[in-house]
C-alpha cells in the first residue's frame, strides 16, 4: 500500500522544504499527522496547542485473583487514593486487572496502586495474587488543544487533547479523528503545488463534560456519593456517562436507561 514502516523512530525535528518535511531519521514526507500522545513533541515543534490538564492511571494485570462477578467492571470512588477520577478492576483474558487514576495538579503529585491493593485486599481475595505485568501512563483531560492544525501538519488522538474530560475515555475519538484526518489530508494535497497546505478536522468541544470535570475536581466528596450510590440516582447517571454512546445530554440516553 506504499506505506514504509519505522518502528523504534521517534519524531525529534522536522525543517521545510519544497512541497513537505524533511523530518530527521525519515526523509521527505508531504505532511506530518501527530499522533504521538498526550505529551506530543509534534505539537510542540510546531507551535500547535498542547495538553496542559492531565490524569495518571496505573494498572497491573495480576495472576492467582479471583473476582466476585468476573463478568462486571468493579469502580471504586476514593478521594485521596484516585482523587478526580476512579479505580477499577475487572477479569481480563487470563489475568485480573487492577487500577486507579487520579488528578496531576503538581509535578510530584504520585498515584499509590500499592495503598489501592491493600484496600481491596479488605474485599477481594488477594492472598494468591502476583503482579505479571504493569503500565501507567498521562491522560489528557483539559480539552481539545487549540489549535490542532498547521502548514501540513495535523494533531489527532491524545495528541489533540480528543479524550473525554469526565470519562477520559479517547478510543473511539481517536479513531475517529484518524478517519477524518485521513480525508481531510487526501483533499487537501489533491491539488499540491508545494506551498502552505493546511487540513483540519471537526473536533468535539466536551463542553458539557469540561463543566463536569470542574466540579467533580472541586467537590468530590466520599459520603455524598456513598448517599447517592445508595439511592441508586449515581449508579444510573454512570451509565450514561461512562456506557452510553450518545452521551450525557442525549434525551435518548436517558430514555434508554429509563426503560431499565
Amino acid at each position: 500500500a506504499g506505506v514504509d514502516v519505522r518502528l523504534a523512530t521517534l519524531f525529534t525535528g522536522a525543517l521545510r522544504e519544497a512541497a513537505g518535511y524533511a523530518v530527521n531519521n525519515v526523509g521527505h514526507v508531504r505532511f506530518i499527522v501527530g499522533a504521538d500522545g498526550p505529551t506530543s513533541k509534534v505539537a510542540r515543534a510546531f507551535g500547535l496547542g498542547i495538553n496542559r490538564e492531565f490524569l495518571f492511571g496505573i494498572e497491573a494485570e495480576l495472576t492467582g485473583v479471583s473476582l466476585p462477578e468476573p463478568g462486571r467492571l468493579h469502580c471504586f470512588l476514593d478521594r485521596r487514593l484516585a482523587r478526580g477520577y476512579i479505580g477499577w478492576a475487572f477479569g481480563g483474558v487470563g489475568v485480573t486487572q487492577i487500577g486507579l487514576a487520579a488528578r496531576q495538579r503538581r509535578a510530584g503529585d504520585t498515584v499509590d496502586l500499592d495503598a489501592f491493593l491493600k484496600k481491596l485486599a479488605q474485599i477481594f481475595d488477594l492472598t494468591s495474587m502476583k503482579v505479571v505485568a504493569r503500565r501507567a501512563g498521562l491522560i489528557p483531560v483539559g480539552g481539545p488543544v487549540d489549535p490542532i492544525a498547521g502548514d501540513r501538519v495535523l494533531l489527532v488522538g491524545d495528541a489533540a487533547g480528543l479524550v473525554s474530560p469526565l470519562t477520559a475515555g479517547g478510543i473511539h475519538t481517536a479513531l475517529e479523528s484518524g478517519r477524518a484526518a485521513a480525508r481531510a489530508i487526501a483533499g487537501a494535497l489533491a491539488g499540491d503545488d508545494g506551498g502552505a497546505v493546511t487540513a483540519t478536522i471537526d473536533v468535539p468541544k466536551f463542553r458539557s463534560k469540561q463543566l463536569l470535570r470542574r466540579a467533580f475536581d472541586r467537590f468530590q466528596t466520599d459520603w455524598l456519593f456513598d448517599v447517592l450510590l445508595s439511592t441508586g440516582i449515581l449508579a444510573i447517571a454512570a451509565r450514561v456517562v461512562y456506557f452510553h454512546r450518545r452521551g450525557l445530554l442525549s434525551r435518548a440516553a436517558w430514555k434508554d436507561l429509563a426503560r431499565r
